[in-house]
């Protein structure tokens, strides 16, 4: 039951070091700017302008996210699952 804790401990750190990257990438950015204006933008009923849903491309950054991110999710879960297997 102890090894369990380790990597729930590895796990959280991981998740706030994450949390605190994509933050400060965020601030960094102008993510955060502009408060008065995004909060009336789903009242004023704007279109998003662009290509067709058909045509849209996901872009190289979104597919790397998506990456990590699924990598941070199934690496701990493999690992539980090996562990839950061997016990």
């Amino acid at each position: 039951m102890t090894g369990f804790y380790g990597l729930y401990l590895l796990y959280l750190f991981l998740g706030l070091l994450f949390t605190g990257v994509l933050f400060y990438w965020a601030v960094a950015n102008g993510q955060l700017r502009e408060q008065d204006r995004a909060r009336y933008l789903p009242l004023a009923g704007e279109e998003p302008r662009g290509e067709s849903p058909g045509a849209a491309k996901w872009p190289r950054s979104l597919i790397l996210v998506m990456v990590v991110i699924g990598s941070m999710v199934a690496v701990p879960l493999g690992v539980l699952l090996v562990m839950a297997l061997t016990a």
